[in-house]
């Protein structure tokens, strides 16, 4: 089995958490703007609609060009790779992650869980920037993490290309070696740039 589509697991297990059944889930041909992608991208996304890891943007808009922030991709994420989220939980590690902050307090006990996982880690100060925009080169070492590569891709020599920071270049080797993502049409990488929910939906499965 190979190990860069090892992610379906944790897929597998995001289904059986509580909380996480969705009833009467939607389907790709709900929305109005998948309905021209392929087969095998369908498949993907209606196995994340049926977990409950992704939802539409509307009724009948799933808009996968729409960028996530921080909060968004670390309930996601939790998911993805089925790790122990502690629903209950009211106090974050993080100074800015809040139980009562009516836009991102949601996630604090999927943050907890990446932190935990030793997946994502926050900023100076303490600080996780929970509505801040995840880019592409983060997500590249999230998904590198979440399959236990992080030793892997710190010793890998890393990518040449100017568009990636330094300090990503060796997760962003193994997340094009594994297919997890891929460069863009001008051959460059895009580290900074923000991600999307394509890139998320294409990498997970």
């Amino acid at each position: 089995m190979r190990k860069s589509r090892s992610l379906i697991l944790g897929l597998a297990l995001a289904l059986s958490l509580p909380g996480t059944t969705a009833l009467a889930a939607k389907t790709s041909a709900d929305f109005k703007d998948l309905q021209d992608l392929d087969a095998a991208t369908k498949a993907k996304i209606d196995a994340l609609l049926s977990a409950g890891v992704f939802n539409g943007v509307s009724q009948d808009t799933f808009d996968l060009k729409s960028e996530m922030n921080r909060a968004q991709f670390a309930k996601v994420a939790a998911l993805i790779f089925g790790l122990k989220v502690d629903s209950g939980l009211k106090m974050s590690s993080f100074s800015d992650v809040k139980p009562d902050d009516k836009g991102n307090g949601y996630a604090l006990p999927y943050i907890e869980a990446l932190k935990n996982a030793g997946i994502a880690e926050g900023y100076g100060g303490g600080r996780f920037d929970p509505a801040g925009k995840v880019t592409k080169e983060q997500l590249a070492t999230f998904l590198v993490r979440g399959l236990g590569k992080d030793d892997d891709a710190k010793s890998a020599p890393g990518v040449d290309d100017q568009t990636v920071s330094d300090w990503a270049k060796g997760y962003v080797e193994l997340a094009l070696e594994l297919k997890l993502l891929s460069n863009g049409a001008d051959g460059k990488f895009g580290g900074g740039s923000n991600a999307t929910r394509d890139l998320l939906v294409l990498g997970a499965l």
